[in-house]
């Protein structure tokens, strides 16, 4: 079995920049549902808004220029607290392909004896859209 979608070559995109050294990442989307009960229905579900969620890892970096999306422009992204255009695809035809906006909500670095620095966020998905790569 192959499998068309390798972790490999799917990147996060901020405006027009990947990430830079980025490890992985985790994007999810949830429906949030409200219980209903009454004397007519014992139990039936409304779905409610969507939510969603992006996160993920990198090595500690900085980019040759502007070039990508690197440690020191995270939090300067952070402290501007503006919302940017982010994407999530690999730029395969057919493929899955993510576009959204989002707020930079946390990054923090953690650095120990002997090891590489590396470095952690979380988005705040505002909005998002699930397609495929043209």
């Amino acid at each position: 079995m192959a499998f068309d979608i390798k972790g490999s070559l799917l990147r996060v995109t901020v405006d027009t920049k990947t990430i830079y050294h980025e490890i992985d990442f985790s994007y999810g989307q949830t429906t949030e549902f409200q219980e209903l009960a009454s004397k007519d229905v014992e139990h039936s579900v409304n779905p409610g808004k969507i939510t969603y969620s992006l996160s993920g890892n990198g090595y500690a970096d900085n980019s040759n220029g502007d070039a990508q999306e690197d440690i020191s422009s995270m939090y300067a992204w952070n402290a501007s607290k503006a919302k940017k255009a982010i994407s999530i695809g690999d730029g395969v035809s057919g493929n899955i392909a993510i576009s959204g906006n989002a707020y930079l909500e946390t990054v923090e670095i953690q650095s120990t004896v002997n090891e590489v620095v590396t470095y952690s966020w979380t988005m705040r998905v505002t909005d998002a859209t699930v397609g495929v790569t043209a």
